[in-house]
């Protein structure tokens, strides 16, 4: 697959802070599915 589409609740991670982290960027947690986990390895 060549793209991945991550989700999340605007309250804790909006689409300004997505645009701030840039290409780089940040670390993703609070991943409770044990095989999407590993995707994100």
């Amino acid at each position: 697959m060549a793209f991945w589409l991550y989700k999340s609740e605007p309250f804790k991670w909006s689409w300004d802070q997505q645009v701030k982290a840039g290409a780089k960027g940040t670390h993703w947690d609070g991943v409770r599915n044990h095989l999407a986990k590993l995707n994100l390895m």
